[in-house]
């Protein structure tokens, strides 16, 4: 896989963008199949969430199911969505109905590896009840972003679940959108991390097994992975947590150590720190010595022209994708981002339309998904698609009354400045996930997807 990365802001909100290309009939990577993860830096490769079925090289199934609370946050909602826009982008086909409710499933040994979203969510409670994950210590804004191994018996999951939803989403926003680089993209990534702890201990005499990043602590406002957890297989717990000890003593301010450039050994702009666990229960925590990375790129002037849109060609370049490299008619970026309403409530349908955008491009801006509440300009949004009632939907005309079960997808011309609005709204719960699942799984044809509908 080759991917390039740009960062920009949109609106005051930072956004990523991965470009994708690969030479035809050839493995995007190496991975087998299985329901384990080696760490975070396989969450988004091909292997556990991701497969090859036919056996062509290429990714071609989402193995995968988005679990929520019953009653999300907009934030989870949205979270949800840009893990699955991320999903969508690395596959070349996925079958709709990734989302799913905590009241609706019960896992066990068959189910699919799944990402347990927010902290009300039921089973991510019940873990942290077993002690399986700790949320204890989060604060306003933080999120982690962790692997559990096997917690129902069957295939590993990811838990993404902050102290509030703000920080469920921030983490899940980072983790979509960085993995599996530590944080700035054509840089450090997990891989390498892990390969420089191995060296590192491997020089100073410590036995190691093998290293496995484990799970990602991030928080709002701060462009970095604050805390990174690592497991470490050693002989000798005692000997590396001596030698990681010492390290630790080397990173602190007024004791830094820089002879042999200690000080700077496993030192990360994008880590405030490396959580080592150790195979007898005790841990060692070093800090990073020195500033922390903080993104200098000016904000980006770029906008989409705008245009009508049209249903039929939502999903081309004359709709909510753009071709900006090589004028091919290939589109690779996407013009578009999903506002989830206030009051949209449990739509699952949202999580399919992030995973349908980001299949359909081969280049994606991250995170697509926002919550309502963290527009401030709407005028700057390219093409946004409006999910259920919120200020932005109320502030623009009432559409025709809808009965329960009825949903409407609708496109308003100059909604907010020049741009269009695709407006997605229900006379009730029902009816509002009901015209998102038809937008994500339909379109462009009438019902059935087949040629000539």
């Amino acid at each position: 896989m080759h991917r390039k990365t740009t960062v920009g802001m949109l609106g005051g909100l930072a956004v990523l963008v991965l470009l994708y290309s690969a030479p035809a009939g050839k493995a995007q990577q190496d991975s087998s199949s299985g329901s384990s993860l080696a760490g975070l830096e396989d969450v988004f490769a091909p292997g556990v969430f991701l497969e090859d079925r036919n056996g062509d090289g290429l990714v071609d199934f989402i193995n995968a199911r988005i679990v929520l609370p019953a009653d999300p946050a907009p934030e989870e909602l949205a979270a949800a969505a840009n893990i699955a826009a991320r999903l969508g982008f690395e596959s070349s086909a996925f079958t709709p109905g990734l989302g799913i409710l905590d009241s609706d499933i019960e896992p066990g040994m068959e189910s699919p590896p799944l990402f347990l979203v927010g902290r009300s969510n039921r089973w991510v409670r019940q873990l942290e009840e077993d002690g399986r994950i700790t949320l204890a210590g989060l604060t306003a804004g933080q999120g982690l972003f962790a692997i559990v191994s096997a917690p129902f018996g069957g295939a590993d999951a990811v838990v993404v679940a902050g102290a509030d939803p703000a920080g469920t989403l921030y983490a899940a926003n980072s983790a979509s959108s960085r993995l599996p680089y530590l944080w700035q993209l054509r840089s450090d990534t997990i891989s390498s991390v892990m390969d420089d702890v191995e060296e590192f201990l491997g020089e100073s005499r410590v036995d190691v097994e093998g290293v496995r990043a484990t799970e990602a602590i991030y928080e709002d406002g701060r462009e970095q992975v604050s805390r990174l957890v690592m497991e470490l297989d050693v002989a000798d717990p005692g000997n590396a947590a001596e030698v990681l000890d010492e390290l630790a003593a080397d990173h602190r301010v007024g004791q830094a150590r820089f002879t042999d450039r200690r000080a700077v050994r496993l030192n990360y702009y994008g880590a405030g720190a490396l959580d080592f666990q150790l195979p007898d229960g005790n841990g060692v925590v070093v800090d990073r010595f020195g500033p922390p990375y903080k993104s200098r790129f000016p904000k980006n002037p770029w906008r989409p022209m705008t245009a009508p849109l049209n249903l039929t060609h939502l999903y081309t370049t004359d709709g909510l994708l753009g071709d900006s490299r090589g004028d091919d008619m290939i589109p690779d970026e996407s013009e578009t981002v999903l506002v989830v309403g206030s009051e949209a409530g449990p739509v699952l349908g949202a999580v399919d339309l992030a995973a349908r955008i980001g299949l359909e491009t081969t280049g994606l801006t991250l995170p697509i998904a926002f919550a309502d509440s963290e527009i401030e300009d709407p005028s700057v949004l390219p093409n946004p698609v409006l999910i259920g009632s919120g200020d932005l939907a109320a502030s623009l005309p009432g559409g025709t009354p809808l009965e329960p079960g009825e949903g409407v997808v609708e496109i308003v011309p100059g909604a907010f400045g020049d741009s269009p609005a695709l407006r997605v709204r229900g006379g009730d719960a029902a009816g509002l996930d009901a015209a998102t699942a038809y937008l994500a799984g339909r379109l462009p044809s009438l019902w059935e997807t087949r040629r000539g509908e």
